[in-house]
């Protein structure tokens, strides 16, 4: 069985296939579990999928480069564990924008319901 099935990902992938085929209008996909439920393969899998398809990735270059996920970089360079490297700069920035947009538009859903 794969991991994606192990872990009942295969939905969510799904999911972000028919986006990335403006299939869908949602352009937000949360993507949210405890440790050791296979995010860290599912967003593997979507980065490979986007770069099948020539779809940028904001993050996933940082994540591939340096084999950690955004949230867990984050939280340890707020705690100052990862030095002030460029790229560490760089990605803390893009990190920071992105959950910025994704807060707006869960304010932006709400007001619309």
């Amino acid at each position: 069985m794969s991991q994606l099935q192990d872990f009942d990902r295969g939905e969510e992938l799904e999911i972000f296939l028919q986006m990335l085929g403006a299939e869908r209008p949602e352009r937000v996909l949360d993507i949210c579990a405890g440790g050791g439920m296979g995010k860290s393969y599912l967003l593997r899998r979507m980065r490979q999928e986007c770069g099948e398809q020539d779809v940028p990735c904001a993050l996933a270059e940082f994540e591939r480069q340096y084999d950690l996920a955004s949230d867990e970089f984050y939280t340890r360079f707020e705690c100052g564990e990862l030095g002030e490297a460029t790229d560490f700069v760089e990605w803390s920035a893009t990190y920071e924008m992105i959950q910025n947009l994704e807060d707006r538009l869960a304010v932006l859903s709400r007001e619309g319901s």
